[in-house]
């Protein structure tokens, strides 16, 4: 049985004292670095295999190790209008998009 997650691996060593406006900063930076510059989503407005590759690899090994079914939410929903009558229609979200919902969340 896996009982040793990562997150409990550390969790009674503090990284860090406090989290402050300048580390979520670097969060945003470090992810935008990644994600525009090194595993690029989409390429030219396309889905690049490459990048879809890497990001939906990079969403399970990690909520893997955080013991975890999902980062953060995978589906949204929302409502149309049609012939008068709301319809809720639903989405998935890219895994980029995923994983940076959970990587830039408030604390």
């Amino acid at each position: 049985m896996l009982i040793d997650i990562f997150a409990r691996r550390y969790e009674s060593k503090p990284l860090r004292d406090g989290f402050e406006q300048r580390d979520s900063r670097v969060l945003v930076q470090a992810f935008r670095i990644l994600s525009e510059d090194i595993y690029p989503y989409y390429r030219d407005g396309k889905e690049d295999p490459i990048g879809v590759a890497f990001w939906a690899g990079l969403h399970a090994n990690v909520s893997r190790e955080l013991g975890m079914q999902e980062l953060s939410p995978q589906w949204f929903s929302y409502t149309t209008k049609w012939n008068g009558s709301d319809h809720v229609q639903t989405s998935k979200y890219a895994m980029v998009t995923v994983c940076q919902n959970w990587m830039t969340q408030p604390v």
